[in-house]
């Protein structure tokens, strides 16, 4: 309720508690005839733990629903800020029924809303999925972490409608937006993004809302870019264009984008929005288009800090990696070898750049 969510909210988007006293979901289960075995098959007991209690005990519990609106897995936040001896949030495990790579946040309610407007807002949590309800918004889901899978993909093109990219205006949320760019731009589908070029300084549909009421979170909703117009503002935010080396990254940024596109008079746009941007002559941006498509389009690599840009990169056998990709490694082991490290990792980061590394990372704790 302080949050602003009222009763009806509660009740449509399936939102609990999980008792305190955690003896008492397991008891309860146990006198409808479940055994321990199964109760720890939902990912709500761990058996190697005792005394037996739900491990989401004294939390919010947001459920996690399939197609056809069962429940199946929790997203479990504390409940008093003040304690901060205990994780924010604690996700359901890998289970039969649960692997949150193949699950979008609020998929089942979508489905109906968006075969009506023909769109969906994608998001990056459930607050926003939820702040975008109360906002009148209806057809939202978010994903489920910070990359957007394959299955994911293949669930929005079930929606048959326009999808509209809007995760968090903060660095990792505008470079997660930067790569699904390039993976719906690749899967055909229809899609814009949410502009970035704002007037505030929240980061989320949720803080939008709280700060500044629905009509200011339905504008910014509404207010709808091209991902070639999206990149521009994002690459002018992070590159200083007063420089040849900022110009440069700015070009060998484009140009993939550049590369992909069919209509004439778009490409001419680009070029020429691309070349007043740099202040350099049309030519050069027709150059280096030239000879990526000559390169096969071969796919480029983004850095977090933006001090370096997505190029094309030739690996040789004796590539040496970054420093941020050497702490990845590093990461990675540790998790491999124990397990709080992996608890820690999905609560606190949950995130890596590198992809592969990111793949493996996410099997560690789907493993776990």
């Amino acid at each position: 309720h302080n949050r602003g969510l009222d009763d009806e909210t509660i009740k449509y988007f399936k939102i609990g508690f999980s008792q305190t006293n955690g003896k008492n979901t397991i008891d309860f289960l146990k006198s409808k005839n479940f055994s321990l075995k199964t109760i720890s098959e939902t990912g709500i007991l761990n058996l190697e733990s005792t005394p037996y209690r739900d491990t989401n005990s004294g939390r919010i519990a947001f459920s996690i629903t399939d197609r056809n609106s069962n429940v199946i897995g929790f997203s479990c936040r504390k409940f008093r800020e003040s304690d901060t001896s205990v994780a924010k949030y604690i996700n359901t495990s890998s289970t039969k029924l649960f692997n949150k790579s193949t699950i979008l946040y609020n998929f089942d309610n979508a489905i109906n809303e968006a075969n009506k407007v023909k769109y969906v807002y994608l998001l990056e949590g459930f607050m926003d999925v939820i702040a975008c309800y109360r906002a009148g918004v209806k057809s939202a889901v978010a994903i489920m972490g910070t990359a957007l899978t394959q299955e994911n993909i293949q669930q929005l093109r079930y929606l048959k409608a326009e999808i509209r990219v809007c995760l968090d205006l903060d660095s990792p949320g505008q470079l997660n937006m930067y790569k699904i760019g390039k993976q719906l731009e690749e899967s055909g589908l229809s899609y814009k993004f949410v502009n970035n070029d704002v007037d505030f300084t929240e980061k989320d549909a949720d803080e939008i809302l709280s700060k500044y009421g629905e009509e200011k979170l339905r504008s910014y909703l509404t207010n709808l870019v091209s991902y070639g117009e999206w990149l521009i503002n994002y690459l002018r935010k992070n590159l200083d264009l007063s420089l040849l080396d900022g110009k440069r990254k700015f070009i060998n940024s484009m140009i993939p984008y550049l590369s992909s596109i069919k209509e004439d008079i778009e490409l001419e746009y680009y070029i020429t929005t691309v070349s007043k941007i740099t202040d350099l002559d049309k030519k050069v941006i027709i150059n280096a288009l030239k000879k990526y498509n000559r390169n096969n389009k071969k796919d480029d690599i983004v850095s977090t800090d933006y001090t370096e840009t997505p190029t094309q990169v030739k690996k040789s056998k004796n590539q040496v990696i970054s420093k941020l990709q050497l702490a990845e490694k590093e990461l990675l082991h540790y998790m491999l070898n124990n397990k709080e490290v992996v608890d820690k990792f999905e609560v606190q980061l949950s995130y890596f750049i590198t992809p592969e590394y990111k793949d493996i990372a996410n099997l560690i704790a789907d493993y776990i």
